[in-house]
């Protein structure tokens, strides 16, 4: 667990970085990228290294996610409502922690080992959802921000 840590600590100044150079959208956009493929290597591992390399690939992508992601939300959202919906974030963070421990549980029984590829694929629908979302360009979104500020 100290390893995991300090492993974490290290990556941290290199997921903001990474973000100050790409922006935030190509960043959200690798990060989603790093998330379903750690999914897709984790259901299709057939060994332990396709294993480990796809949990590594999902922990880059959730870790530069949460790295970048409140900070997108917060420079898109009104001022007025700022924190509010970055509350609303960690509690979608928190229900997707549910979510992940309610789907572990359902597929713990399953024959034949296809449990816990069933497991590790149901990551790429929040990976899909990061990745998906990070393409269009919400001219609403702008516009509502060109106005937010002229007022």
């Amino acid at each position: 667990m100290i390893y995991y840590k300090l492993l974490l600590a290290l990556l941290h100044p290199f997921a903001s970085s990474a973000t100050r150079a790409f922006g935030l959208k190509p960043s959200i956009l690798i990060d989603g990228a790093a998330f379903l493929t750690g999914a897709a290597l984790g259901g299709a591992a057939l060994n332990i290294y396709m294993l480990i390399l796809g949990r590594i690939m999902v922990g880059v992508g959730i870790g530069f996610a949460n790295q970048s992601v409140p900070l997108y939300l917060s420079e898109m959202a009104p001022p007025r409502y700022r924190g509010a919906i970055n509350n609303g974030f960690q509690l979608c963070v928190g229900m997707g922690v549910l979510s992940a421990n309610l789907i572990n549980f359902g597929t713990e029984k399953i024959k034949g080992g296809w449990g816990w590829r069933i497991s590790l694929v149901m990551a790429a629908v929040p990976a899909s959802m990061l990745t998906l979302g990070s393409f269009p360009k919400n001219h609403r979104i702008s516009t509502a921000r060109t106005f937010t500020r002229l007022s």
